[in-house]
């Protein structure tokens, strides 16, 4: 299972394992679930993370937190 961390400033990296992605001293995050909870309700940051992503169409809001964690996630799922 791929591990992520994320910063401050939104940049997401993938770990080949917890342990490593916990060595970073960054949040960690291995589901949506996950995720989401780090990021919690704001919105402006799931917009900033999504537009930071490689080869995704850039949008300036989500039609709900819910569809920008999904669609972020799947995104994600890429990388590694």
């Amino acid at each position: 299972m791929k591990t992520f961390t994320i910063t401050a400033d939104n940049n997401i990296a993938v770990h080949s394992s917890k342990k490593a992605a916990r060595e970073t001293g960054e949040p960690v995050f291995a589901n949506e679930v996950q995720l989401a909870e780090l990021i919690g309700s704001d919105t402006k940051r799931l917009v900033e993370i999504w537009n930071s992503l490689t080869g995704v169409k850039p949008v300036t809001k989500f039609a709900n937190r819910k569809a920008a964690t999904e669609r972020i996630w799947k995104a994600l799922q890429t990388l590694g």
